[in-house]
């Protein structure tokens, strides 16, 4: 276990290095690291950073940051906003 929170500390998720530690994770089952890595994925598509080699981002990850990013709301919204529809007419 201190080996997992030592290893953690040492990482450093970047824009531009976090498909290659994804990639990583996917292909030797690390699933703490693949964790983090779509975790950070989703900031770094909150903030619009673009991500450094994302077409070689294993599907996997692709899929489940996508479907993370559209099913989840962590993000309120304004309440000016609060009440319009996808036509963006307020609901009434």
């Amino acid at each position: 276990m201190h080996f997992k929170k030592a290893v953690k500390r040492c990482m450093l998720l970047t824009p531009f290095s976090v498909v290659e530690y994804a990639n990583m994770a996917v292909k030797y089952s690390l699933d703490l690291l693949k964790a983090e890595c779509q975790e950070y994925l989703i900031e770094c598509s909150k903030c619009s950073f673009p991500i450094e080699n994302i077409n070689l981002l294993n599907d996997e990850i692709k899929n489940i940051v996508f479907h993370k990013i559209f099913t989840t709301s962590k993000i309120a919204l304004p309440p000016q906003y609060a009440n319009v529809c996808y036509n963006n007419e307020l609901r009434k």
